[in-house]
């Protein structure tokens, strides 16, 4: 009576070399898998790179200097930028697929607070200044002027003036802000550094805006470029 398995028929011999093949190549795995050395320590479980703990409880964002970005051929190293959050956020892949394609440089997201785009475009994409300038948004931009014509690219529709809820300029690090915030629950602040507009976009569903304001305020008024270190 046969089985229902064919068997290749094998001499007893090399039957026993190929076991023994098969024993050692075995044993060869498993020993290639306790000596190799273990990566837990360079990614500690709940730590995100470049999130450092506050002891008020909240947590700052500086862009590590090492990050990779898609941002064109020809570009300057970006300046490190930095924002201030509660826990919970996690930086989450940026996709090409996006609206923004590769001028995104980080997104983030929260369960209690919402969502975080940080946006990196050239100037040249609005005016072309000599090679050796270094622009600050107000030389080439109005307040009104960076909400209309960034307003599309930012949330997906035209912003239309009774869609601002308020707009105002500041200062941070010696370099001057635009922000605005718009009814449907988007906060947007932006600067200009070295040939660079550094944006932050923060969105949130109704019930995140309602019990997250507070703070959502705290991160967009936050975003700033530190002065580099000596």
């Amino acid at each position: 009576m046969t089985s229902g398995f064919c068997h290749k028929h094998v001499p007893p011999r090399q039957f026993s070399a190929e076991l023994s093949r098969r024993k050692l190549g075995l044993l060869g795995a498993v020993c290639i898998r306790a000596l190799t050395p273990k990566r837990a320590l360079a990614s500690t479980p709940g730590r995100v790179p470049g999130f450092s703990p506050r002891p008020d409880g909240t947590q700052t964002y500086l862009r590590p200097r090492d990050k990779s970005g898609g941002h064109g051929t020809g570009w300057s190293e970006i300046t490190p930028y930095q924002f201030v959050t509660y826990e919970g956020w996690e930086e989450k892949p940026v996709s090409i697929a996006d609206p923004e394609g590769t001028e995104i440089d980080a997104k983030f997201s929260s369960e209690q607070d919402g969502e975080i785009k940080i946006i990196l475009a050239p100037i040249l994409r609005f005016v072309d200044f000599p090679a050796e300038s270094n622009p600050r948004i107000q030389d080439f931009l109005t307040l009104s002027s960076f909400i209309q014509g960034f307003g599309p690219e930012l949330v997906g529709t035209p912003v239309q003036e009774e869609d601002v809820v308020k707009s105002y300029e500041d200062e941070r690090e010696g370099l001057t802000f635009y922000n605005y915030e718009l009814k449907n629950h988007w906060l947007i602040s932006a600067t200009v550094y070295q040939r660079r507009v550094y944006i932050i976009v923060l969105h949130s569903s109704a019930l995140q805006w309602r019990r997250s304001y507070a703070k959502l305020l705290k991160t967009a008024a936050s975003f700033s470029i530190p002065p580099s270190k000596p």
